[in-house]
């Protein structure tokens, strides 16, 4: 289905600016993992125990959804229903959140160091001092 190009004016919408509905669907369910992922890693980062860390990422899931239940929706339900890409994209998210959960709970090394990388870059004192010099 291809949607017929809208005239530029300053009160288009949103989904407008897409060309089709897939790409559309596309942006939208990339658009609310990339939220849902923020919120989740950010949880994650302040628990050092494994359990404690996979409880804390779980309760933050269950609010993000209960909080809206479109989102639960969108990146479960509408994705397997759509089939194809967006279908592919929702299995890779769920084996990269299973993946990553099953690694922090049994090698506590790696813990540690996947979290570091997943996590913003921080500047020590040294590192900002030697960046200016």
């Amino acid at each position: 289905m291809t949607c017929a190009p809208a005239p530029s004016t300053p009160n288009a919408t949103f989904y407008e600016s897409f060309t089709n509905l897939t790409q559309f669907a596309h942006e939208v369910v990339q658009l609310v993992a990339v939220q849902v992922a923020v919120r989740l890693l950010s949880k994650a980062i302040l628990v050092d125990d494994g359990h404690a860390r996979l409880r804390a990422v779980t309760r933050e899931l269950v609010a993000i959804v209960d909080e809206d239940r479109r989102i639960g929706r969108i990146l479960l339900v509408e994705t397997e229903r759509a089939g194809g890409h967006l279908a592919t994209l929702r299995r890779q998210m769920l084996y990269i959140v299973t993946w990553l959960m099953a690694m922090w709970l049994d090698d506590p090394e790696q813990r540690a160091e996947s979290i570091w990388r997943l996590s913003p870059p921080r500047c020590s004192p040294s590192t900002s001092k030697t960046a200016r010099t």
